[in-house]
């Protein structure tokens, strides 16, 4: 493993230790996550792929950022399209956000990829909202580069579906 390689996964390590230790993320357990999710009309999505080279092997925001708001249409969840929408602020600004992050190891690479829902809760002790993220998955897909799409678009779209199933679960329709 080269210098960089190891470089980029302890950046990695560090952005995920970082981000457990985050006072504002609640790890709850699955029920008070669903919970969480109680009365919001719809969800903004955004998509980060952190390494730009991945596009050109197929791994784009555009792609992925299409292929969650299609699953969350299909299962009849609204999807925001515009930050400043009144809706939105109307049910705490929920965001799911989807980051991709590739670690090379040769010939192969491993890509991870974290899918967590952003809104703005309220504190029993305090009387002003604040951003905290209270749904929370984790996943990776293995892969040559020319392939790795197809793994990585499977594994989001499972976790996508879980979320899917704790949101209507939370709203069911009536």
């Amino acid at each position: 493993m080269s210098p960089s390689q190891s470089k980029r996964i302890a950046e990695f390590l560090v952005f995920i230790l970082v981000l457990m230790a985050s006072p504002g993320i609640v790890f709850g357990a699955s029920k008070s996550e669903r919970e969480s999710l109680k009365g919001m009309s719809g969800v903004l999505v955004s998509v980060d792929v952190k390494k730009q080279s991945l596009e050109t092997h197929g791994i784009t925001e555009a792609m992925l950022k299409t292929d969650v708001e299609m699953k969350l249409r299909v299962a009849r969840i609204k999807v925001f399209d515009n930050r400043n929408d009144p809706d939105l602020d109307r049910t705490g600004r929920p965001e799911l956000s989807i980051g991709v992050v590739a670690i090379k190891f040769d010939p192969a690479a491993v890509y991870v990829f974290l899918i967590s829902l952003t809104q703005d809760v309220n504190l029993s002790r305090g009387k002003n909202p604040v951003r905290a993220t209270t749904w929370i998955r984790m996943g990776e897909s293995h892969g040559g580069v020319d392939d790795a799409h197809e793994g990585i678009r499977e594994k989001i779209g499972d976790v996508v579906d879980a979320f899917i199933n704790d949101y209507l679960a939370a709203n069911p329709k009536k």
